[in-house]
């Protein structure tokens, strides 16, 4: 249920300005003890897994773009290569967030805990 509670905060954080609706609902669901309706509701959202894939897409043409790239294929050139990837993609996960498009915050954490991994767990190159 922690993990369902999690969920509903974050989404209500990143989608409540484009779908207040629908998260409406859900913190209805969940109040009315009715978890799997309401978990049913959020999986509606897009996944991070989605979102980075079209903040991807957004980023062809830019430098970034093949650096991410690069990652996604394990081919990066030095660890620092892909930190430097990876602060510029939460730099661009920022920018969107000011043009209204929250609901790319949901990506920070993802980026966080990988560039945590990189500059805590293992050496620069």
């Amino acid at each position: 249920m922690l993990e369902l509670i999690n969920k509903l905060l974050a989404y209500e954080r990143h989608f409540s300005h484009s779908h207040g609706d629908k998260i409406d609902l859900a913190k209805s669901l969940f109040l009315e003890n009715k978890h799997d309706e309401c978990r049913d509701v959020l999986n509606t959202f897009p996944s991070q897994e989605v979102l980075l894939g079209q903040l991807t897409e957004k980023l062809k043409g830019k430098s970034v773009y093949k650096t991410l790239k690069l990652i996604a294929e394990g081919k990066c050139e030095s660890k620092a290569a892909e930190m430097k990837g990876l602060f510029s993609l939460g730099t661009h996960i920022a920018i969107e967030c000011e043009k209204e498009n929250s609901e790319y915050g949901l990506l920070l954490p993802y980026v966080y805990e990988k560039l945590g991994q990189l500059i805590f767990n293992k050496e620069i190159d």
